[in-house]
């Protein structure tokens, strides 16, 4: 299955459209998608970008939210009624709305950022910041890539 992955900075153009980068245009292609569906992230300044399967994977939990219909409202909101849908065009660009760039303190550059079903859309500045904060965190949590494991959880008897 296509994953995102990496991170590339784009500049946005005079009309406000962004190249999306070749691989995600790929990953998207091959799970079956000429679109991408996005909405500000209510976690990151960033912007949440989906190809169709992952966002109707996710509109499908969030429609299955039963026990809880304030939950299932404010997810709707903040995904669903929030988001945007964008095709590719001819030369793979797609074009933000200004309001969802505004949102999220993006301006003239953009950075995409790969996170295995979907990607990310940040501020070049932002971006670089939350890296750095997640790099000095990641080796912390090492031992899980090595082993799948919690060596600070114990197992029940």
């Amino acid at each position: 299955m296509s994953k995102f992955f990496s991170n590339f900075e784009k500049q946005i153009d005079a009309k406000g459209r962004v190249s999306v980068p070749a691989p995600f245009r790929a990953a998207v292609s091959e799970l079956g998608g000429d679109r991408i569906y996005c909405f500000p992230s209510f976690v990151d300044q960033a912007i949440e970008c989906y190809p169709p399967p992952a966002y109707m994977a996710l509109l499908e939990r969030i429609e299955g939210i039963v026990e809880s219909p304030e939950a299932r409202e404010q997810l709707e909101l903040a995904v669903i009624t929030r988001g945007v849908e964008l095709t590719f065009d001819g030369e793979g660009r797609v074009s933000f709305p200004e309001r969802i760039l505004k949102s999220v303190g993006i301006e003239k550059a953009v950075t995409f950022a790969g996170r295995g079903d979907r990607f990310q859309l940040w501020s070049p500045e932002a971006f670089a910041k939350t890296e750095a904060e997640a790099m000095a965190k990641a080796a912390q949590f090492r031992h899980l890539l090595l082993t799948g494991r919690n060596p600070l959880k114990t197992e029940s008897a």
